[in-house]
């Protein structure tokens, strides 16, 4: 190899540390991608290599486009492409890329090379000098000075409105002609005129004419090429008939720079002797005072805030004693009505009336402190989602070992209590473990919803007609003191939902509603259809734009401050007294509304009760009849299952109870054990039961196995919770029959049955 083309580990590491993004793609899925490609798109690499395809960093506007480069290329029709379009981040926000892409041979297959440049700021600073374009066509064209342009033979190049209002001539009659014809009338240049001064010196000329009865101030200033040579003047004439006229010209001059004082938006005032001498419009409005005079006089103390006072105090002293390199500095400043307002000061020691004395300059920085709190504000709730996440992730851990042990003692307490006569004492003993476990069960559920590891079957749903129904049980949560008012919402949209879930969480709202009311008291239900814009959604973080049914339960209890509002989702807090809360509550409300792509919102104040406002996305679709349950006697039947459950004393169990009723059943600890003993089993197998997560192979995967061997074959699935091998994003796939860890003996025998029972293909 020879030295001018280096070893391949000299272009990775070029590639790998360019501060350009190169990439390669084919087919809308990145090929290679260095990390400067991942941080333009505030994305990792791993996400861009395995989740996000090259189009989905393209704004809608431009997708298209790429799109058809990309093509262009791969075909060949096209061997390179270089153009700029809009990115979208992974936080949503944009930014302005140049792509250079050419055709390649990757790995055997055409595919598309190329570099990325983020000129977002580029971009910026090109609209800034296009605004800066429009802002001084726009001053050119707005200003009372007659301007125009002239070349070195002073003909005219360019002319103002203003101009044609001065000569009282169209700008058309001016343009191309000698100025003196058309502005004087002459067949020679104006022997006031500074054209000449300002062409010999360089520099700009200026000249009092008179003409009539007016005076006019005529202005030259030479222009310059890029060598530095003048090739033109612009020549600018001001009316100052009215400051010839006046006569105090020094009274004059004062009025012109008070008016530029008080057009500024910033705060412009001077202190001298420790006291305001000088305020200007926009700092009067801006402290709340009625007008200047209200102001003048007040001391140092009363407009700076007592804790910036000192601070504010030496730095003036410092100022007047000559020191320089100060920067700008923030302070609050005082308001009429005693509250504050921050700002950026600048001082300037000055001479104001023969008086040594400090002007100020303040901007009021309001706006920008605002940003900075919802900033931080943002920042406070990624880090508690962060710490939620990982909280749900420990109790859907929790919950799974947990409900493996219930299931164990559920089930032989179950089972031990067939076999005790009904007048023994130790049937009262089992009794009383099956109870304990089973408030126990109930825990790990709370834990399972708050992880969002449930497995759920959401329906289309009335939301009216599901809280309807349950409108009497809801009343007896409350309670006799307290009035529970429903306030449904007219023509109301439909919500996807599992009901079990809806239930749960208007139970647990009312419950916390009941619990904050001391005596008598009122919480009221309502619904209602909304349409959130764009405003709301930047007003509030979690929110989604578009279509949502409002569920809003308010009380009149005690209310909450920001501290308590601040965790009130967090997992295990609560503000009751020992053994009256397990602090989930809230936390499986938020963890339910997260799963069914809604938000929640939370108004409250001490002493004037509390306002959740749950917002769920739009559903179309019919809503969906909820069958009755059935009862009957515990099913029996013949067929061979097989049971597959890595746990030997749940394994032992779900024999037990099939076999006595009436299954022959077949059992193995992983799905490996299983497919071994089906070798040697001769006759059919109906029915697989297996725990959704066992060593080394899942039982989704063991099902799919199963099925290519005994077509026909049924599956029911259980677990403590389901991670994703049967559900997506929580949700069943459907046909998919579940029992969720622990289950207690009778409704292993139903399900089983139940499942047996179904269709085939269902």
């Amino acid at each position: 190899m020879s030295e001018s083309h280096p070893p391949d580990s000299h272009f990775k590491s070029l590639t790998e540390h360019s501060l350009v993004g190169i990439y390669v793609i084919r087919e809308n899925r990145f090929l290679y991608a260095n990390q400067t490609v991942a941080e333009i798109f505030g994305y990792t690499r791993e996400e861009l290599m395995s989740n996000v395809g090259p189009l989905d960093l393209v704004s809608e506007k431009d997708r298209a486009r790429v799109n058809d480069s990309i093509k262009a290329r791969l075909s060949g029709s096209v061997e390179s492409a270089r153009h700029s379009w809009e990115g979208i981040r992974k936080d949503g926000r944009t930014v302005v890329v140049e792509s250079y892409g050419a055709r390649i041979d990757w790995q055997g297959a055409p595919a598309v090379m190329g570099t990325l440049l983020d000129v977002t700021e580029r971009a910026r600073a090109q609209e800034e000098i296009a605004h800066a374009a429009r802002e001084w066509e726009a001053t050119f064209e707005a200003t009372n000075d007659a301007i125009w342009t002239m070349d070195l033979n002073r003909k005219v190049l360019r002319a103002n409105k203003t101009t044609e209002l001065l000569l009282g001539k169209g700008i058309e009659k001016l343009v191309g002609t000698p100025c003196f014809e058309t502005a004087h009338g002459m067949q020679g240049p104006h022997p006031n005129c500074p054209f000449d001064e300002c062409i010999k010196s360089g520099r700009r000329a200026t000249r009092e004419m008179e003409v009539g009865d007016k005076w006019f101030q005529i202005t030259c200033d030479p222009i310059r090429d890029r060598a530095g040579n003048v090739v033109g003047v612009v020549h600018i004439t001001t009316n100052i008939t009215e400051r010839k006229r006046a006569e105090n010209l020094i009274r004059e001059s004062e009025q012109r720079y008070r008016m530029l004082v008080e057009e500024s938006p910033d705060g412009i005032g001077i202190f001298q002797d420790g006291k305001l001498v000088f305020i200007n419009s926009s700092a009067v409005r801006a402290l709340g005072y009625q007008s200047n005079e209200e102001m003048l006089g007040l001391k140092v103390e009363q407009l700076i805030h007592a804790n910036d006072l000192e601070g504010a105090l030496d730095r003036v002293r410092r100022r007047l004693s000559g020191e320089t390199g100060m920067y700008p500095t923030e302070l609050r400043y005082l308001r009429a009505d005693g509250s504050h307002i921050p700002v950026e000061v600048v001082a300037t020691p000055i001479t104001f009336k023969g008086k040594p004395a400090v002007q100020f300059i303040a901007r009021d920085i309001s706006a920008r402190k605002r940003a900075e709190e919802e900033r931080n504000k943002l920042q406070l709730q990624l880090h508690q989602a962060q710490k939620m996440e990982s909280i749900g992730r420990l109790a859907g851990g929790v919950a799974h070992d947990f409900n493996n042990m219930l299931q164990v003692i559920l089930s032989y307490a179950s089972l031990a209590s067939q076999d005790v006569p009904a007048d023994s004492p130790v049937l009262h003993f089992l009794s009383e473990i099956e109870k304990a476990a089973s408030r126990a069960a109930a825990l790990t559920r709370q834990l399972v919803t708050f992880a969002r590891k449930q497995a759920i079957r959401p329906l289309v749903l009335d939301m009216n007609e599901a809280i309807q129904g349950t409108l009497n049980m809801l009343a007896r949560l409350m309670g006799e003191d307290i009035e529970l008012a429903w306030v449904p919402g007219q023509n109301l949209w439909h919500v996807k939902i599992d009901p079990a879930q809806l239930d749960q969480l208007v139970a647990n709202l009312l419950v916390n509603a009941r619990d904050a009311i001391t005596g008598p008291g009122k919480v009221t239900i309502e619904t209602a259809n909304v349409v959130l814009d764009e405003a709301y959604v930047a007003a509030h973080a979690e929110s989604m734009p578009g279509e949502h049914v409002l569920l809003a339960i308010s009380d009149t209890g005690c209310g909450m401050d920001k501290e308590t509002l601040s965790h009130l989702f967090e997992p295990f807090f609560t503000t009751k007294e020992k053994g009256k809360g397990s602090g989930l509550g809230l936390s499986i409300v938020h963890g339910i509304v997260k799963q069914n792509g809604g938000f929640i919102n939370v108004y409250s104040e001490p002493g004037k009760g509390t306002t959740f406002k749950i917002y769920l996305p739009r559903a179309h679709g019919e809503p969906k009849t909820l069958p009755q349950p059935k009862h009957y006697h515990l099913p029996r039947g013949n067929e061979t299952v097989l049971i597959v459950e890595d746990e030997p004393q749940i394994l032992e169990t779900c024999k037990s109870i099939l076999l006595e009723s009436g299954y022959s059943v077949l059992t193995a600890r992983t799905a490996y054990d299983a497919l071994d003993l089906l070798k040697e089993h001769n006759g059919q197998i109906h029915l697989l039961i297996t725990d959704v997560v066992l060593p080394g192979m899942n039982g989704k995967e063991l099902e799919q196995k199963l099925v290519k061997m005994y077509p026909g074959l049924k599956t029911l699935f259980m677990s403590g919770y389901t991670e994703n091998a049967i559900v997506q994003n929580g949700v069943l796939e459907p046909g998919v029959s579940f029992l969720s860890k622990p289950f207690s003996p009778s409704e292993l025998i139903e399900k089983t049955r139940e499942v047996l029972s179904k269709p085939t293909g269902t």
